[in-house]
């Protein structure tokens, strides 16, 4: 029988570990294309302000109504755009890091597993030995006081 000891599984853990991290860890995380995403539409928002502070600067005696929903026609599909991005990255994101999460966990049960099956036969190998131990001391008992022979 193979013996199996606990620095195996957590080598074992270990090895699966490194691999899961050699093979990719998915989409960048939220910090990344997300953050690019974020800042487009602050600029892009301060961008719309100062264009209809200008027109409201140039034009002061006219109805600009029209003027400022054509530049908030233009922008305001972009910033929505943008939005949706970095929300989809930070979906990702997370997604990839759940599996990740999922398949160490899986390994890590795996490898509990495996320790109690085999703390639980070496369990049940030592009660075996304990009770053969035990009948060995009384047949030896038994066959001490048959060759005592019979008490008067």
């Amino acid at each position: 029988m193979e013996t199996t000891t606990t620095r195996d599984y957590l080598s074992e853990i270990n090895r699966l570990t490194r691999e899961l991290a050699a093979a990719g860890g998915g989409p960048t995380p939220p910090g990344g294309r997300a953050t690019v995403f974020v800042a487009a539409v602050i600029v892009l928002s301060i961008l719309a302000v100062a264009t209809i502070l200008t027109i409201f600067m140039v034009r002061p005696d006219r109805d600009n109504t029209a003027l400022i929903a054509i530049v908030l026609g233009f922008l305001v599909p972009i910033v929505s755009a943008f939005l949706a991005a970095s929300v989809q990255q930070v979906h990702l994101a997370v997604n990839s890091r759940l599996s990740q999460l999922l398949l160490v966990t899986q390994t890590a049960a795996l490898a509990e597993g495996k320790l109690s099956a085999t703390a639980d036969a070496r369990e049940r190998h030592d009660a075996l030995t304990l009770r053969r131990e035990d009948a060995a001391v009384v047949a030896a008992a038994v066959i001490a006081a048959a060759a005592a022979g019979p008490k008067s």
